[in-house]
């Protein structure tokens, strides 16, 4: 959580991603001012907002609230799914405010005094894994399921990657194709009762 000013209110790590948060808390602070200013006059619509930075190995997701001033930052890896990350983002943005209305407005640096939101965090994110979903098949596919139309060819290269081990991320690497293909074929395997979903234990 990041204040209007750049300071760094209350951190939370979780898995391997190594980062310095007061740094990245001015980093992409100074990224929101410039997306502002670049619009003239400074005055800026929600929906262009800067909202994700892709990197190599991880993304950093971000949601601003103009009416608090109060930013909320997840960086997760390449194997999470982006859209459970956006919507535990928003989440976590509202506790926060919910939560601790009173101390943002009269905050003047103490971190300490939002410590015992880990818990809240902990609990949302279970442990950092939310957003580790790994599609596995109900039952074995044959390329008859194809011949009689069922699914298409590639529907059919993706289903036989759903091993229960591979995140959405994954299979999508493995086959060389982008994310969104792999989601649009899985909501209709899903649709189908081919597939199912399970989470990180």
């Amino acid at each position: 959580m990041i204040d209007s000013s750049g300071r760094l209110m209350f951190n939370r790590k979780y898995g391997t991603i190594e980062l310095n948060p007061d740094l990245m808390a001015g980093f992409l602070t100074a990224i929101k001012e410039f997306s502002r200013e670049i619009h003239t006059g400074g005055d800026q619509k929600e929906k262009d907002r800067v909202r994700e930075i892709e990197m190599e190995t991880f993304n950093v997701v971000y949601e601003f609230r103009s009416s608090d001033g109060i930013m909320s930052v997840l960086v997760h890896d390449k194997k999470d799914d982006p859209r459970i990350v956006r919507g535990v983002l928003g989440i976590i943005l509202n506790g926060f405010l919910k939560k601790y209305k009173v101390e943002i407005k009269n905050w003047v640096g103490d971190v300490t005094q939002f410590a015992e939101f880990a818990d809240v965090m902990d609990d949302v994110l279970k442990g950092g894994k939310v957003a580790e979903v790994y599609p596995k098949l109900k039952k074995k596919l044959t390329p008859l399921t194809v011949k009689l139309g069922m699914i298409n060819e590639l529907e059919y290269r993706i289903a036989s990657k759903c091993d229960g081990c591979k995140t959405y991320r994954e299979i999508a690497d493995d086959l060389h194709m982008e994310l969104e293909t792999v989601y649009t074929a899985m909501t209709k395997l899903r649709e189908l009762g081919l597939v199912q979903e399970k989470t990180a234990e």
